[in-house]
């Protein structure tokens, strides 16, 4: 057993112990691939890729050690992987080039039927390592992709947090993070008048910068959330609530935002912030919230959501 071998056992066993949750199927397949890899040639003749795919392997179990579902511990698997098949087959590759050394070697003892045989398997080994040459560089292409796609991801993730930062800094509003993703959360009482749904003409200037700093990363997934104080009844809350997390749907899908990932919630009086028996707690409390939701987040379903 290498070095390398022990490194990736090491590393596994950590982060089996660090959570109990089942590893995706990108990550198991990378520690397979690799502990092939790794008993094969590719040790002695590809050592930089097998190398490169123990360093990915290492951040993708680090990774599902501190955060069993991001999304980033599936990138870096799909990197080992890919840099563990690589070694293998330069591996491979290298011990077919020594093997026709020796059969070169050999041809020149054999009699001129044996010669002639020879020299068409030569044929058909060399055949056999332009097509493997073709799928490396077919595989060093998809990587490339990979990387372009996880950095423009990252970017535009950055970008949203940066213009929903400065959006809570210039308008009041705030903006946190929990485990379901980021939320920016919206006063009610700048959004509509006391007791309607209908938006103030107001909001409509911080929604138009709600829905330009949003459209930054146009394919995640949005829960508007409606909430009130305890003044009135429930069923009166509940109906109210829900109308304004729609008003703001409305608005934001009818610039630019997608209708199909955007979903509302009307929570009523049911979660407060805020004390209700002060004017200020029931104005925390009169609020929207957008949930920015993290991939693969999967909120239970509620019987107050109206699409």
């Amino acid at each position: 057993m290498n070095k390398w071998t022990r490194s990736f056992i090491a590393v596994s066993m950590s982060a089996a112990g660090a959570c109990a949750t089942v590893a995706p199927k990108e990550l198991i397949s990378a520690r397979q691939e690799y502990d092939k890899a790794s008993r094969g040639p590719a040790g002695q003749y590809a050592p930089t890729n097998l190398y490169q795919a123990k360093q990915a392997l290492d951040r993708a179990n680090q990774s599902f050690a501190t955060d069993p579902d991001a999304p980033v511990t599936r990138d870096y698997a799909y990197i080992a992987l890919r840099k563990a098949q690589l070694a293998e087959t330069q591996g491979k590759i290298e011990v077919e080039d020594r093997q026709k050394i020796d059969a070169a070697n050999a041809v020149a003892q054999l009699n001129q039927k044996d010669l002639t045989n020879t020299k068409k398997r030569l044929s058909e080994a060399q055949q056999m390592g332009k097509d493997q040459a073709a799928e490396l560089a077919k595989t060093n292409d998809q990587l490339h992709q990979t990387a372009e796609q996880l950095q423009k991801a990252n970017e535009e993730l950055q970008q949203q947090k940066d213009a929903l930062a400065k959006l809570a800094l210039e308008k009041g509003a705030s903006v946190k993070e929990d485990e379901r993703g980021t939320i920016l959360t919206l006063s009610g009482s700048v959004l509509f008048a006391s007791g309607k749904a209908e938006l103030l003409p107001s909001a409509q200037d911080r929604l138009t910068q709600v829905a330009s700093a949003l459209s930054a990363n146009p394919k995640q997934k949005l829960i508007i959330e409606g909430h009130t104080d305890s003044m009135g009844s429930e069923k009166r809350n509940q109906q109210l609530s829900l109308d304004r997390a729609q008003a703001v749907k409305d608005y934001l899908v009818a610039h630019g935002l997608s209708e199909e990932k955007t979903r509302v919630l009307g929570l009523g009086k049911t979660r407060p912030i805020a004390d209700n028996t002060t004017a200020e707690g029931r104005a925390n409390n009169r609020r929207v919230e957008i949930v920015i939701l993290k991939p693969e987040s999967n909120p239970d379903a509620s019987p107050s959501t109206k699409q």
